[in-house]
């Protein structure tokens, strides 16, 4: 009844195994290091020193006194004392002396600030000023 239709076979190039089947526009592998300098790779000069800001603090948790004894000892060392009832994102450290979950203690933990014990200060006082190890 029908005939029978031969059709020659093409040989059909084998597909290259490393092509992706979907190529992507933005390639996963991170492009060759480039080599820059950093400020932060640099050491520091004493032109470096002078700009660098003072540290910024604010207290939380103390007493009337421990305050006064603190703001006094912080403006002897070159800081800055920021004395606001509420968190001033300006600051750099918290000095507290029991943590307690009030708005400065939150917020600092919450943005990164560094958050410090009382006793960091009376570290500082005793060798005159402040410790490294405080990120100051």
């Amino acid at each position: 009844m029908g005939q029978r239709v031969m059709t020659p076979l093409v040989e059909e190039p084998e597909p290259d195994l490393l092509t992706p089947a979907f190529p992507l526009s933005n390639s996963p592998v991170p492009p060759e290091a480039q080599v820059t300098t950093h400020a932060a790779s640099l050491p520091l000069t004493e032109e470096c020193e002078a700009e660098k800001k003072p540290p910024r603090f604010q207290l939380s948790s103390l007493i009337p006194q421990e305050r006064i004894g603190y703001t006094t000892l912080i403006d002897e060392l070159g800081g800055v004392m920021l004395d606001k009832q509420c968190f001033d994102p300006s600051c750099s450290h918290i000095i507290v002396g029991t943590p307690l979950r009030n708005e400065k203690y939150l917020a600092a933990m919450a943005v990164g600030k560094w958050i410090l014990h009382r006793s960091y200060l009376e570290d500082c006082r005793s060798v005159g000023h402040f410790n490294p190890g405080g990120g100051v």
